[in-house]
């Protein structure tokens, strides 16, 4: 299945918050809305949406990636959007997107 990965938005993540939990350099997390067509058994095809969040930590002489996916959420785009929006607004990590995807789906 080809897919497409558009930016969505992003957020410097709070110095003081990282600064409690003993991180004392910048962080940068992105959150990307996928779009990809699937095909179902009767050989129509349509648009599914998914999620990716790219969290990036600036570190003294390297930048380190980290970044989790989920292909197909759902088929409704202003959907994937409110949940986007959700995670962007709460700052979610990609060690948290499989939980609150099942969290806000369920």
């Amino acid at each position: 299945m080809n897919y497409k990965r558009f930016l969505f938005g992003k957020v410097q993540l709070d110095e003081k918050i990282l600064m409690e939990n003993n991180i004392y350099h910048n962080v940068e997390v992105e959150y990307y809305k996928i779009k990809g067509n699937n095909e179902n058994t009767l050989n129509d095809k349509y648009e599914v949406y998914g999620i990716e969040i790219v969290k990036k930590d600036y570190l003294d002489n390297e930048t380190k990636v980290e970044n989790k996916y989920i292909e197909k959420v759902t088929s409704n785009e202003q959907i994937v959007d409110n949940i986007l929006e959700k995670l962007k607004n709460n700052e979610v990590t990609p060690v948290g997107l499989e939980y609150v995807i099942k969290d806000l789906l369920i």
